[in-house]
């Protein structure tokens, strides 16, 4: 047998175990969007991931309107660091590779995203959608506030995960938006990832 060693997060964060799984998303794919990776299989070390969208509270509002400047620093501020592109789907993919943190079907009711009649919602906290995490545990990976990560892509700086006014095909976990560094809005956060 093998000994699985037994990992230590920062409280509030998650251990996700080292293994493999199926990064970016197919040709085949009907939803893909402009700009995706091409699925690979992709085999990541062992990471720390906070449950929730930074301040990292299940009653909290996201924090958002920042920079991806200002959320490096914030992670760093506090011993983290933004998560890398590949462990943020890892951890939203969960143990299934699923399409959607919950699963592989498309569900408007699940997580904070346009609701069904494709109107846009406004930001919450992940107590008001318990349902929407992956196999992980990880929660508000779908929707809510669309998260910046450490990876950049021709100068520009890529953000997970779709946000409360984004479709469908945004709220997958292969999905990825390439933007200019400065960019802030409304609905555009982060999370923080962490060595075990």
């Amino acid at each position: 047998a093998v000994a699985v060693a037994v990992l230590t997060c920062p409280r509030g964060m998650v251990a996700i175990q080292p293994g493999k799984f199926t990064f970016g998303s197919t040709a085949s794919d009907p939803m893909r969007n402009y700009g995706e990776v091409d699925a690979s299989a992709v085999e990541l070390g062992a990471f720390c991931i906070a449950y929730y969208e930074q301040p990292n509270g299940k009653d909290a509002l996201p924090t958002t309107g920042v920079s991806w400047q200002a959320a490096k620093n914030a992670c760093e501020q506090v011993g983290r660091r933004l998560c890398s592109e590949k462990e943020w789907e890892r951890a939203c993919k969960g143990t299934g590779s699923s399409r959607f943190p919950y699963g592989d079907l498309y569900d408007a009711e699940v997580c904070n995203t346009e609701d069904a009649e494709g109107h846009a919602r406004g930001l919450a906290p992940a107590s008001a959608f318990k349902k929407c995490r992956s196999a992980f545990k990880v929660f508000m990976m779908a929707g809510n506030a669309e998260e910046w990560v450490a990876d950049s892509s021709g100068g520009q700086r890529i953000a997970k995960g779709g946000a409360a006014d984004r479709p469908d095909f945004a709220s997958r976990c292969s999905a990825r938006r390439s933007l200019a560094p400065r960019t802030t809005a409304p609905t555009l956060g982060f999370r923080c990832c962490a060595d075990p």
